[in-house]
């Protein structure tokens, strides 16, 4: 039998009232017998103090003071409040941090992945941001901007070929800047490539059809 069990068995069958009802009643039987009965007066004082141990161990006179809980008190700061506190303050480390903690708990977490990805690349920690880019793009949410992003820190690196590949890929999945690839600094190097301006009309074709989706 479980304790919840024992004591709820306990809490229902015996209340208090009949506790004390049963005990007066045992002791006023005992107190006329003591004379012919000592044995058996010691028999049922020591039965009166087993039932006693009993109701009291069940826990019907205890109350709950939570002491021995297992639990543990709540952080003042959950690690998506920390992430979310550090975009705010564009501190990049803390958000480093705040999605490393988040990624140990769920290293499938697509936001922190992307996001671990996007603060090393602003810490210019560039190969360990492409790391994080190519698994966040496995994500269909963070796909079109993981590619781009890599698209960035290729191009930086002076990795036309792979640069290229990666908007592509962006592009194709729908990607369109608020500013456009064409302004884009970390894509100087991308210019005078010869299928750049065949991603620009891609870019403006997406836009066009965002625009499109949102005024419907």
């Amino acid at each position: 039998m479980q304790l919840g069990e024992l004591r709820l068995y306990y809490t229902d069958s015996l209340s208090s009232s009949h506790t004390a009802n049963f005990n007066r009643q045992i002791l006023n039987e005992t107190t006329m017998k003591t004379s012919a009965f000592p044995g058996k007066l010691v028999g049922i004082l020591l039965a009166i103090g087993l039932l006693g141990w009993v109701v009291y161990s069940s826990g019907y006179f205890q109350t709950d003071t939570g002491e021995g809980s297992n639990e543990e008190p709540p952080s003042a700061m959950t690690a998506s409040d920390a992430l979310a506190n550090a975009f705010s303050r564009n501190d990049w480390q803390d958000v480093e941090t705040a999605c490393r903690v988040l990624l140990n708990k769920d290293p499938f977490h697509a936001e922190a992945r992307f996001n671990l990805g996007y603060s090393l690349f602003r810490q210019d920690r560039l190969e360990e941001a492409a790391e994080n880019y190519i698994q966040s793009k496995d994500f269909l949410p963070f796909r079109d901007y993981s590619f781009f992003n890599l698209a960035c820190i290729y191009a930086r690196q002076k990795k036309q070929d792979l640069a290229i590949e990666n908007l592509q890929k962006a592009l194709e999945n729908g990607f369109a800047s608020s500013r456009g690839i064409l302004i884009n600094q970390d894509l100087i190097a991308l210019r005078d490539h010869p299928l750049f301006p065949k991603l620009v009309d891609m870019e403006n074709n997406n836009r066009g059809n965002k625009n499109e989706i949102q005024g419907n």
